[in-house]
């Protein structure tokens, strides 16, 4: 179980739509949409195993906030797609104007301690520093930065540098940016020691 900690949570249906637009894959522009392997491979950024990717997956579909769209030959595996549920419109006006649904209010401890669990090595500053984030734009990018940075798949300026490609504003790249600083000053040289190793 323990490495379903390193899986992506959102608490709603709108702030997985919005993931999915703030990543590029989706969009009003596209549909509805998302080809099956570039979501399995955004998935594998954020989990430890391809398990968790088609337990992720799963539990997805379970919940009706995808599933697959009909597909004739099995010989068609890589032009496969997921018809995602919400809109990316429909998911920010939920957003905008209804605000975190009730269960969406995590408790302060709770997120604290989840995000101890998950990131053990970062810094007590930039831990105070991303429980305070309340924008989902930069919420998404942090959460991902940490993931990446922390499992050694990415430095901190490089991700700087792909956020930039993708096309995030400055205001997000900045405060995203120095949170991932702050979060692993101290244990760079040590996680570099360890990947050697």
């Amino acid at each position: 179980f323990p490495s379903a900690m390193l899986e992506p949570c959102w608490v709603n249906e709108e702030e997985f739509v919005l993931a999915l637009v703030h990543t590029g894959l989706l969009s009003e522009d596209t549909g509805p949409l998302v080809k099956n392997v570039d979501l399995h491979a955004w998935l594998e950024h954020l989990c430890a195993s391809d398990e968790d990717v088609k337990r992720i997956i799963d539990s997805l579909s379970a919940q009706g906030w995808l599933q697959p769209s009909s597909v004739s030959t099995q010989s068609a595996t890589e032009e496969r797609s997921y018809l995602i549920r919400m809109s990316p419109s429909e998911a920010s006006t939920r957003h905008v104007h209804h605000g975190p649904s009730p269960d969406s209010a995590i408790a302060p401890e709770v997120k604290k301690k989840a995000f101890r669990t998950c990131f053990p090595t970062v810094s007590v500053k930039a831990e105070k520093m991303y429980l305070k984030l309340t924008d989902p734009h930069v919420l998404v990018y942090a959460t991902l930065g940490l993931n990446l940075v922390n499992r050694g798949d990415c430095s901190v300026p490089a991700y700087s540098r792909e956020m930039k490609i993708m096309g995030v504003d400055a205001q997000t790249r900045t405060i995203v940016a120095n949170l991932l600083a702050k979060a692993f000053a101290a244990h760079d040289k040590a996680q570099l020691h360890q990947r050697s190793s």
